[in-house]
């Protein structure tokens, strides 16, 4: 496959689990549920 398909898709593919991650970091120690609600500002 080519680089300039791959390189794209591992950073989508990573800002997509970091993303989650970062959902999971601050609402599982407080005990909300990582699926909703929706985030809020």
């Amino acid at each position: 496959m080519s680089h300039w398909i791959v390189w794209p898709s591992v950073f989508i593919l990573g800002t997509i689990i970091g993303s989650f991650l970062t959902v999971c970091v601050h609402r599982v120690p407080t005990g909300q549920s990582v699926v909703a609600p929706r985030s809020a500002c």
